[in-house]
Order: C-alpha cells, then sequence, then structure tokens
C-alpha cells in the first residue's frame, strides 16, 4: 500500500496540483502581511508590488526560509501581537541593508 501511495504522489500531475495549492497559499499570506504593515518600503516609499519584500527587522529570517509555510509562519507570529520583527523594504532597501552588515539601509545613512 505505500508504495502505490509513493509512487502516486511522485507523478508530474500530482506534484504540479501540490506546488499551485502553495503558492497560492503563500501568495495570499504575502498580500496578508502587506495589508498589515502598508505596501510601500518604508525606506524610500517604492511602492510597486514587485519590487517589496518582507524584512526581518532583526535578521533572523532563517527561520522563515527554511520552512514551507514561511509566510504563514510570519503571519502567525503578526496575529500573536509581534509586529515589531517585521518591516516592508523593496529589495534595494533590503539588499543595501544586508550589505551594510544588517544594519541599516544606505539611504538612512545618507541623510
Amino acid at each position: 500500500m505505500r508504495e502505490k501511495a509513493k509512487e502516486y504522489s511522485n507523478r508530474p500531475e500530482v506534484k504540479q496540483r501540490e506546488n499551485s495549492k502553495r503558492k497560492v497559499l503563500y501568495y495570499q499570506a504575502k498580500q496578508e502581511i502587506f495589508d498589515i504593515y502598508g505596501r510601500a518600503c518604508i525606506c524610500c516609499g517604492e511602492k510597486i508590488p514587485k519590487f517589496l519584500t518582507i524584512d526581518h527587522v532583526n535578521n533572523d529570517g532563517k527561520r522563515h526560509r527554511n520552512g514551507i509555510n514561511r509566510f504563514s509562519q510570519m503571519l502567525k507570529e503578526i496575529q500573536e501581537g509581534h509586529l515589531d520583527r517585521f518591516q516592508v523594504l523593496c529589495m534595494n532597501c533590503n539588499w543595501g541593508k544586508r550589505m551594510n552588515n544588517g544594519t541599516i539601509c544606505p539611504h538612512k545613512e545618507l541623510n
């Protein structure tokens, strides 16, 4: 019985359907997070959705990146009241912060 179940779950159409469901849940959770934090980079004000990302303020994102439902985990923490752990940044500001040893975006240094 296990062999048949394993064989079924390895079929390409089954994997594609599961991946599609994950993508929908991922997108929905990400949109909820943007609804809570706003849809603009807090550093430079960028508003184009494709450029925006959720940043871990304390640079502790590895535990979320390792999870399958990382945005669901983040959303759960936010709903539990841990609003200070995340922020919305554009990819440039997020990368700039990372290149600055995770401390501050270069935009903030210039001001």
